[in-house]
């Protein structure tokens, strides 16, 4: 497989690099800094598009995406996504339907009004905000998004966001999911063939793979113009990442949506439901996603818990036989071993054999089992954790507010900065003694368990909006009379 940059066609300049078994276009520190020369003019132009001209873009980009995918026409790309994922076909196939929904104008227009309440407007013209005083929305970058590979999606959202907020977009997907944002951002090449705005939102999008030790992936974080760095992933690329832009004059922002995880509560009044709620969200991307449960407290007795832990793995064993799991014996064998080291501590722990569905569910009385195993295996981490919880029991609903405080404190999770998302299964009365406390833990969003995968169109990712903070805001003042302090002078 060749990975060939998406740029514009005048810059021939790569670097060739093999990664793996896979051919690696790299654009050149010459290559980069031709397309940056031009970024004032291709915000201008865009800046002075209408944001509704821009929208209705990627609503063009969505159906054509709908349409390939209903054709059948995206069939191979779904089994090469699968081989370097490791995500079986029928997950991306959900990821596929979800293109079309993201891109759809509708859910773009929503994250807009979302985060620019006074008007969308303002992405384009100035806008009156109250006498006299009026709000211009800028573009702050060039942005340069550096994406995580756990999912197709997450690329999409900040560099949909990023484009049509007027910014020249560079984007680095991981290696896994490549082919697939290339594939749905190489159809603006045939929207652009009659339409000039999608022309210069064309004239907008960069994206190429970039090595670690890339010299240009360097050169673009330390030497170039950009205005924003968005970067999503962990540790040590993170830090890494943090003192390249730290050295570069042009001083940009960086925006880093770092590594969470989720938490489920789950009450015995609800754990009839809650089950198969949770199984789902286990198998779904095997719990690689931010908002992915990989702990859960359960309110009740011990036996219940037992119980309820039961139910999930009939339900895993149901729904994880449909959405298979590839998985390497390296992987097993550090599975076995960490149930053996568990089980020899006496931990309850269920758990099934098969080798494309090897979940396990261990539960725990009132504090993590985890904590001494991270040590004697520190390999057996959260992203080796896959259809893998840990279900803590307490009695007492407040004590699952100390569980979610002390997850950034396990080391266990040390790969994490915290908790980002909790899902709820509670009764009534449990949910509202606990819901206004829960912000207070520093998480991020709160759902219902069902419900933890999936973005709304106007929330915040990690507690902030994407596209405030890819743009500025420009104040201007039309004052027809001198203020009073004016006339002492």
């Amino acid at each position: 497989m060749k990975l060939t940059p998406l740029a514009p066609m005048s810059i021939r300049d790569f670097i060739r690099k093999t990664v793996g078994d896979i051919e690696v276009l790299e654009l050149s520190e010459k290559s980069l800094d031709e397309i940056l020369k031009e970024f004032k003019s291709i915000q201008s132009s865009l800046a002075k598009t209408p944001i509704e001209e821009r929208i209705k873009i990627f609503d063009k980009l969505g159906l054509i995406w709908r349409r390939k995918l209903d054709n059948g026409e995206l069939e191979n790309l779904k089994k090469t996504l699968s081989e370097l994922t490791g995500y079986s076909e029928h997950l991306i196939e959900l990821e596929f339907n979800l293109v079309s929904y993201l891109l759809n104008e509708a859910n773009i227009r929503r994250n807009l009004e979302a985060a620019f309440n006074n008007g969308v407007e303002g992405l384009s013209k100035f806008i009156k905000i109250a006498e006299n005083e009026y709000f211009k929305y800028m573009p702050a970058g060039p942005v340069f998004i550096i994406s995580s590979g756990n999912s197709l999606i997450p690329p999409l959202i900040p560099t949909t966001l990023s484009l049509v907020t007027g910014n020249l977009t560079i984007l680095k997907p991981s290696i896994s999911n490549y082919p697939g944002v290339i594939e749905v951002y190489r159809n603006l090449e045939e929207i652009a063939k009659n339409d000039k705005t999608a022309e210069t939102i064309l004239s907008a999008i960069v994206i190429s793979y970039f090595t670690h030790d890339s010299p240009a992936l360097k050169h673009l974080l330390t030497k170039t113009p950009l205005g924003v760095v968005n970067f999503w992933g962990a540790e040590p690329a993170r830090t890494v990442i943090a003192k390249l832009v730290a050295e570069n004059q042009y001083h940009p922002r960086l925006i880093v949506n770092g590594p969470l995880t989720g938490l489920a509560i789950i009450d015995s009044e609800s754990a009839n439901l809650a089950a198969k709620e949770l199984a789902l969200n286990m198998i779904l991307y095997d719990q690689q996603l931010c908002s992915s449960p990989t702990q859960a407290v359960f309110i009740g007795k011990l036996e219940e818990a037992v119980s309820f832990a039961e139910s999930v793995g009939r339900y895993l064993d149901l729904i994880g036989d449909k959405i298979k799991m590839k998985t390497k014996d390296s992987a097993l064998y550090l599975l076995q071993t960490a149930r053996r080291a568990l089980q020899f501590k006496g931990v309850k722990i269920l758990f099934s054999n098969k080798h494309d569905n090897p979940w396990t569910i261990i539960v725990s009385k009132e504090k993590s089992s985890l904590q001494s195993l991270s040590e004697s295996l520190p390999e057996f981490n959260i992203y080796n954790r896959r259809r893998f919880i840990e279900i803590i029991v307490t009695e007492k609903l407040d004590d699952a507010l100390k569980i979610i405080e002390s997850v950034r404190l396990n080391p266990a999770f040390k790969e994490v900065d915290k908790v980002q998302s909790i899902g709820l299964a509670l009764s009534e009365s449990n949910k509202n003694k606990i819901i206004e406390e829960l912000p207070n833990t520093g998480i991020y969003r709160i759902t219902t368990l069902a419900d933890m995968y999936m973005r709304s169109a106007i929330e915040p990712y990690d507690g902030a909006s994407i596209p405030l903070l890819f743009t500025y805001t420009v104040y201007r003042r039309d004052v027809k009379h001198p203020y009073e302090i004016a006339q002492l002078f």
